[in-house]
Parts: structure tokens; sequence; C-alpha cells
């Protein structure tokens, strides 16, 4: 099958353009600032808010369509809403807009933030918030509904905080920012009160592969199973790669003075595992999986 992946250059629309390739599907991908060679994969530098330059890629006749590129700095989404819209919104609707003219499928990568703060998870068929409680999210559920009302056959999947090894071109995560301090021989601060549900790309992308091997469509939460304050994770990840948990101290977020609070939300994804038959990466696995890969993919392995 033709593939098309936009925002193939971003930390998880990267490995989803991997996963397809070892399934033996023809993928193209877009980037915008960050050219990249993916083995199997070609890309293309399009500007997916510009309409013109999202029609262009037709010649290539995707069979489906996985839109990844998106605005995700949560702090310049609020700082910048116009910014925000073009790249969540308008270039969902260029993305929808080329999936009707193809007759093509589509899936959406989509987040958490779609939803408000509560003591409870959310599952699979709860309603998003009329008013998610950041800028990013609500230009997130604009795009949703954008794909939900295409009338094509489509996918949304909702992450939160997605880990793994990234590229040079990256921002990192948790994770990757947390073991470059430890390595430098730095204490590691991180945030007491921020909880999210981690999310493994690899086990991710296993996912999204067996919902569209499946053909299964509609709403997932795709997040991972465990749900932990940023500093119980770096814990953890000081731990798998043998540094002393001493090394990481708790802060609270009202030190950074951000200009827009990090939700804490509960993602129920079982439904999705039990539907796709893919086994749930925790945090604990999933380190130790980095650790195994960290070789394959630096060609190096380090403490």
């Amino acid at each position: 099958m033709k593939v098309l992946v936009t925002g193939g250059s971003g930390m998880v629309g990267y490995r989803l353009c991997e996963k397809f390739v070892s399934k033996g599907h023809e993928v193209d991908f877009t980037y915008l600032s960050n050219a990249c060679d993916i083995r199997g994969a070609t890309g293309h530098r399009i500007e997916v808010s510009s309409r013109e330059e999202v029609d262009s890629l037709s010649a290539l006749r995707p069979e489906l369509i996985i839109h990844c590129a998106a605005l995700t700095n949560v702090d310049r989404c609020e700082a910048d809403h116009a910014l925000a819209w073009k790249h969540n919104v308008v270039a969902t609707e260029n993305a929808v807009l080329l999936a009707k003219k193809l007759g093509a499928k589509i899936t959406y990568l989509s987040t958490s933030n779609v939803f408000r703060p509560s003591q409870n998870s959310y599952s699979d068929s709860d309603l998003p918030a009329e008013l998610p409680p950041n800028n990013y999210g609500r230009t997130k559920l604009e795009g949703e509904k954008l794909v939900s009302k295409s009338g094509l056959p489509f996918t949304i999947l909702r992450i939160d905080q997605p880990y793994y090894w990234t590229k040079p071109w990256h921002k990192g995560n948790t994770v990757t920012r947390t073991l470059k301090k430890l390595r430098a021989g730095e204490t590691v601060k991180e945030v007491s009160d921020w909880f999210n549900c981690p999310t493994f790309i690899p086990a991710f992308c296993d996912v999204a592969y067996a919902l569209f091997q499946k053909k299964l469509y509609g709403v997932f939460n795709a997040a991972g199973p465990e749900y932990l304050s940023r500093y119980d994770w770096a814990k953890k990840t000081a731990l798998a790669f043998g540094f002393a948990e001493e090394k990481i101290e708790p802060m609270e977020s009202d030190s950074l003075n951000l200009p827009v609070v990090r939700p804490n939300i509960r993602l129920d994804s079982s439904p999705v595992h039990e539907k796709t038959g893919v086994k749930p990466i925790g945090i604990e696995d999933g380190l130790m999986r980095m650790k195994k890969d960290e070789k394959k993919q630096h060609g190096k392995k380090e403490k």
C-alpha cells in the first residue's frame, strides 16, 4: 500500500515511517525544516498548511495518510494562536481534503490535552472537553472534528508524552533529557506535580500498524499503561541506566513560571491493546528496551 506520513521527520512520524517501510509498504513523508533520510522512504519538503503544496502530493496517490505534522509546543501554541491554528487546524484540513480527493484512509495523531484534568481516567468513549485546558488542546480538538466528520475511514490516536531515542534535530523527551544531564554528571531537577501516561513510541507504532492491518477505525487512546509524575519517571530512568536515583531531585511546576498549566490527564488505553492484541509497554520495560536498543540507534552503548 502507498502511505503518506505528514511530519515524517518528527519524533513519532519518523518511527511510523520506519514501521510501515519494514512491513513492505511504499512510504512517502513530508518535512518542513528538518530534511532527513529514512531508509526505504521518500521525503518531500512541504508546508502542510499550504493547500497548494499539499495538493501537489496528489501525484503520489497515497491510499493511507497518517497526519502527524503539528505544532506541539504547548507554550508557543498559547503565545501565538494564529500560528497554532495554521499548523494544527489548517494543516489538518488540507490533509483531510487530500484524503477526500484520493479516497484515502486517514489516521490523525492527537493528544490527551483534548480533555480537562480529572481524578478519573478517560476512556475512548469519553467526550473531549468543550473547552480543553490550553490552546494546544483546543486546536488539536478542532483537528479531531475535521477528521471525524470527513466521511472517510478514519483513526484518531491520542497519546501522551512519547519517548524513545531521538535524532539530532528532535527536541528530546523526559528520558533523553534526563540521561543527557546524568551522563554530564549533573543533578536532574524534575517536576513532581505533573502526571502523565508516557507513551513508548515503538509500542505506539505497533498499535497504529495493528489498527491499520485489522481495519479498525474510530477514536482510540493509545498512551502508555502507567500514570506517574515526571519526577518518578526520571528516577526510573536513572535506575534503569545505572545511576543513583538520588541524582534526581523534585521540584514544583510553579517554580518554572510557565505561561500555561500542564494538565494532569490519565488516559485508559487498555481497550486498544485488547482490540489489537499488542502488548502494552510500561515504563520499566520501555526503558529496558531503550537500553538494549541504544547501540543500534547510536552506534554505542554508555552508562
